[in-house]
């Protein structure tokens, strides 16, 4: 089996048995070399009702997205550092000044406005039991 010249992945001849051990090897030097070029990271998590959410991150990042994971709800608060609010959006709408943000080093805390715990969560993007995606771009 021969390899790439940069990234050293596995080169499959017409020959050789795909193995899903050289596959996933190939899939995982991908992943963390995108994830290093465009200086980003990505990750899901689950939220846990609270009207505040802080999330940790390896850098101090840029820009950052969050949002649910599923197709349900399409609310997401978008944070950049430096600023002092952030912007939600649901259903095609935007409304700032529903949600802040407060940077503290690596970390980001969404806070969620509203009249019921219920719905200062879902701003805060911290809805109990549901999914949500995080992207965080670097410098």
């Amino acid at each position: 089996m021969q390899k790439t010249e940069h990234l050293d992945l596995n080169l499959f001849e017409d020959n050789d048995p795909v193995l899903a051990e050289s596959f996933n090897r190939n899939t995982r030097i991908l992943d963390e070399t995108v994830a290093e070029k465009i200086g980003g990271m990505v990750f899901t998590y689950t939220g846990d009702g609270a009207t505040t959410r802080t999330i940790s991150f390896s850098r101090q990042p840029l820009f950052v997205i969050v949002g649910a994971a599923d197709s349900g709800d399409d609310h997401m608060c978008f944070a950049m550092r430096g600023a002092a609010r952030a912007s939600y959006h649901t259903a095609g709408e935007n409304y700032p000044g529903t949600v802040s943000v407060a940077w503290e080093g690596n970390d980001l805390t969404i806070t969620g406005g509203g009249e019921t715990i219920a719905i200062r969560a879902k701003k805060a993007c911290n809805t109990t039991g549901r999914l949500y995606r995080c992207i965080a771009f670097t410098a």
